[in-house]
């Protein structure tokens, strides 16, 4: 087995994670002294910082991959994305998007997520724009309708809006979230009796994935 796979069995564990995170962040660096050559280590040492949430030196791992390494690039560019979201590094993440889509340009990841940063800029446009590009490789993306239908909310295209809300409710009918937008657009479109029966339902689905073990 990779190290990476080791990596991802010790960091899911439950029992002293953060003991074990360590053990692992020890051992890691031990093969990086033996085989400083080996892309794998800098991945296994920058997926443990993640998980640490110590996302500057998981940065500097994955970072010191990309630069000295052809291999496990697109993987490390996936890890950065989330790395320089966490640290606020805006600029940083959508450079980390465009590379990534120069790897794997049918990423919907990198899609959604600069659909994501547009959306928070207010450039809903923009935002619609790559979420629709996500859908185009893959149709059944439920988060990226949600987030269209979100951005036409915005915009005050309400009928858009529940258009795509709407789809997004055919995909995942247990998403609470969905039925919850869906009553603040009618809100704003002043059907009351509509957004009250979406608030509703809403609430009957929240409950039931709070009673979930």
């Amino acid at each position: 087995r990779c190290l990476s796979d080791w990596s991802s069995d010790v960091c899911s564990s439950d029992l002293n994670k953060k003991v074990l995170l360590d053990k692992a962040i020890e051992e890691f660096k031990k093969g990086l002294d033996i085989f400083p050559d080996y892309f794998l280590t800098y991945q296994g040492l920058g997926e443990a910082y993640v998980e640490k949430k110590d996302y500057k030196n998981a940065i500097f791992y994955f970072e010191k991959l990309i630069s000295n390494f052809n291999d496990g690039k697109a993987g490390a560019y996936h890890f950065l994305i989330t790395c320089y979201e966490k640290t606020n590094q805006t600029d940083k993440q959508m450079a980390a998007d465009d590379s990534l889509l120069k790897h794997d340009p049918n990423n919907t990841y990198a899609y959604i997520n600069k659909g994501t940063v547009y959306g928070h800029k207010g450039d809903y446009p923009l935002a619609i724009k790559q979420f629709e590009k996500a859908l185009s490789i893959n149709p059944n993306e439920v988060a990226c309708y949600k987030n269209i239908g979100i951005a036409y909310g915005f915009q005050k295209e309400f009928q858009k809006a529940v258009e795509y809300l709407n789809k997004a409710a055919t995909l995942d009918p247990n998403d609470a979230q969905v039925p919850d937008f869906l009553g603040v657009t009618y809100m704003n479109m002043g059907d009351s009796l509509k957004a009250k029966e979406y608030f509703e339902k809403a609430k009957i689905l929240g409950a039931g994935k709070k009673q979930q073990p």
